[in-house]
């Protein structure tokens, strides 16, 4: 009897344990999901910011149907999916 006492609490032990981490990995793909869509978020803001874009280059390349991390100009972490580089400097754009 003991022993059975025993696997149960072991058992529920490891269903608990399984919950965890299931529960921080879904967290974890939120957290990702939710910083890039900040990172999209401010280059976007940005881009409303922008007053003179002589070639039209963020209209044509910067929207919400093209991840961000295809954007000319924006470079990602491979890793964290992350805007790491921001690289607009030859577009002769004005705020």
């Amino acid at each position: 009897m003991e022993r059975l006492h025993s696997l149960s609490i072991t058992s529920r032990f490891l269903s608990l344990h399984r919950l965890i981490l299931f529960s921080l990995f879904i967290a974890t793909a939120i957290a990702n999901k939710s910083t890039i869509t900040a990172d999209q978020d401010a280059l976007l803001a940005l881009k409303a910011h922008i007053t003179h874009d002589p070639t039209n280059f963020l209209a044509k390349n910067w929207n919400t149907s093209t991840p961000v991390c295809n954007w000319t100009g924006v470079t990602c972490d491979v890793h964290s999916h992350r805007v790491t580089v921001l690289n607009i400097s030859r577009l002769n754009l004005t705020v």
